[in-house]
């Protein structure tokens, strides 16, 4: 029966029906081998082994995403996992139209090549790809080319196939449209731009375009026309497909295409877009699309992981006979999974700091380029800061060193108990009892992550305890992380414990004198009819003083905005007030004024400021 569930004459057609399916074939899989728990024995690995070797009879396409499934599943041990792995000859394969799409792509192929077709092509992938959808395209096509032999079921079919394609192979696809828009015109432009200022129109079709609009739209030209071109296509794809046109609301599907863009241009694209998921001028729906790329980017196959870690040399973070267990964080540089005995492994990608440099060399190309010739010249200052202060940011994040110092700078910083309304709670810093050069393992966190809390009045109390605490670290001028959001904590409501954990963006050194009076400087002038604009305080960045300083002050209001959206602007006005019983420094209050005497002295702040989101 496994065998003829995966021959590829007999592969099911559809692809949200054969997931479902592969999904209840994996359980039936694990349940004969004896469990999703490898225990090591030479049975188990037989019984997979034997298992592996019926599914290899069958489609390519199919036995690789299987096994992944499979590998995912299951609790495995390194040899488990190596075994797991589709051969070489197979993954070079796996991305062929050949195998992904089958004859109907041949088809398709045949009647799209014509100069014109392929255009129509991209709207029908970039669609919602319905019945409907199907019977227009054919019946556009039939009025051009009567002998076309498609049906309206197969296009369907390829639509849903195209969809949940790996993407290497989704770009495949676009790669054979983009070489087959052709025109006659020797002075044309370049096919990739082609295809890019179609799906652009697609994405934004408003003939008006707001200023936020067109500043994304030439920034991403310019990063793909600075790119290696054998990555534009992948770029393109991604970017394509992140946008459907299937959902009422239109600007959170193109943001979700500009993400899907840079989750897959790689990890300094990530790392960037994380940065940019703190900056006021970036449109507010695609700074919420980006936030998720601090969480979930990029996942890897299970055998992956083993592979890292051996190419690093870091054979302390798995023995042979360790299980690892579900990934439970997917980011630019690192990818979190669970170990058997209850611990957390940070891995690091393979190259990831050498890769990022250079993607952020294409990133200042691109913008040199913008600010000499863009629409913006010459006002790029801000976003030539973001970049730099990202670039300058992975190269900590990527030195393990450097982090297992911030985690010991975390671990004297934060106190060992927080009040959340009347009850106290642990406060735990799940530092690392074990690093090397690709990884770092800690204790896992008990509890469930913040966002899933139910109680809305308790989510509100954790969050104007927790917004209180890190705004006390800002305004006592001393270190803090500038990147404390919602998916580096856990909640233990019955065993009253906070657990912290990633500090990558924990200050190494306090700030200089110059840097608090900047800061309490550029605070003064963000200040408009009593409140904070985080608006004005980005551009005030580049203005005052240590540019890097207060970037990170920047951000680390934003990424405490996942606490702060759940407060009234009373709230978070007593919760700076709460923070500034702890301390404010001299340095930071003097050029404030009457802002910074309102900090000082609570009974008058009312009467001469208050604080918004």
């Amino acid at each position: 029966m496994l065998v003829a569930m995966t021959r590829s004459d007999h592969r099911i057609s559809d692809p949200i029906l054969r997931n479902t399916v592969y999904g209840h074939l994996t359980d039936a899989m694990l349940e004969s081998v004896g469990g999703h728990q490898d225990d090591g024995s030479d049975e188990y690995l037989e019984k997979v082994k034997a298992l592996k070797g019926r599914m290899y009879s069958g489609n390519k396409t199919d036995y690789y995403d299987i096994m992944k499934m499979f590998a995912e599943k299951t609790r495995s041990q390194k040899k488990l996992s190596a075994l797991l792995k589709p051969e070489k000859s197979i993954q070079e394969d796996l991305f062929s139209s050949r195998f992904v799409y089958g004859a109907i792509y041949e088809e398709i192929q045949r009647v799209f090549r014509d100069d014109g077709f392929g255009h129509l092509l991209i709207d029908f992938l970039m669609g919602p790809g319905d019945r409907s959808d199907c019977r227009k395209l054919l019946a556009e096509l039939k009025k051009k080319r009567s002998w076309i032999r498609l049906s309206e079921n197969e296009l369907y079919m390829f639509h849903q196939e195209f969809t949940l394609s790996h993407l290497e192979a989704r770009a495949f696809v676009i790669n054979e449209i983009m070489n087959n828009i052709t025109t006659r015109d020797e002075s044309a432009k370049e096919n990739w731009v082609q295809v890019f200022e179609h799906v652009i129109s697609r994405m934004f079709p408003d003939k008006v375009r707001s200023v936020e609009d067109n500043t994304i739209i030439e920034f991403i030209h310019e990063y793909i026309k600075a790119s290696p071109k054998e990555s534009r296509r992948i770029k393109l794809t991604a970017m394509m497909c992140g946008f459907r046109q299937d959902s009422s609301n239109s600007n959170t599907n193109k943001w979700t295409g500009v993400r899907k863009f840079m989750e897959n241009a790689g990890p300094a694209a990530i790392k960037l877009g994380q940065s940019m998921s703190a900056f006021p001028q970036v449109p507010f729906e695609l700074r919420n699309e980006l936030r998720l790329l601090k969480t979930d980017a990029d996942r890897p196959a299970r055998w992956e992981l083993y592979e890292w870690l051996d190419k690093q040399e870091n054979k302390g973070a798995f023995s042979d006979t360790d299980k690892m267990g579900n990934i439970m964080g997917s980011a630019s540089y690192f990818v979190a999974v669970e170990k058997n005995d209850g611990s957390v492994v940070k891995i690091l990608r393979p190259g990831a700091a050498i890769k990022a440099n250079d993607e952020f060399i294409v990133f200042e190309n691109a913008l040199a380029e913008l600010n000499t010739n863009g629409s913006l010249a010459g006002q790029l200052d801000i976003f030539e800061s973001v970049v730099s202060n990202a670039r300058k940011s992975s190269e900590i994040e990527t030195d393990l060193t450097i982090g297992a110092k911030q985690n010991e700078i975390a671990a004297a910083l934060y106190p060992k108990h927080i009040t959340v309304g009347k009850d106290k709670y642990n406060l735990n810093v799940m530092g690392w009892n074990n690093f090397g050069a690709g990884f770092a393992q800690m204790p896992r966190a008990s509890g469930i992550n913040f966002d899933q809390i139910e109680d809305i009045e308790f989510k509100r109390e954790v969050a104007r305890a927790y917004f209180t605490l890190e705004i006390s670290h800002i305004l006592r001028g001393g270190i803090f992380d500038s990147d404390r959001h919602m998916g580096q904590m856990k909640i233990d409501a019955n065993g009253r414990s906070i657990g912290l954990f990633d500090f990558g963006s924990m200050m190494m050194n306090a700030p200089a004198a110059n840097d608090l009076y900047q800061l309490g400087n550029a605070l003064k002038e963000s200040f408009s009819d009593g409140k904070l604009s985080l608006g004005k305080f980005s551009y005030q960045i580049i203005a005052h003083g240590n540019p890097d300083y207060m970037l990170n002050v920047l951000r680390a209001i934003i990424a405490l905005s996942d606490y702060s959206d759940l407060l009234s602007d009373k709230d978070i006005m007593n919760c700076v007030l709460d923070a500034a019983k702890g301390g404010v420094n001299s340095k930071l209050v003097k050029p404030l004024g009457t802002a910074g005497l309102a900090l000082q002295f609570p009974r008058i702040s009312k009467r001469v400021m208050s604080f918004s989101k």
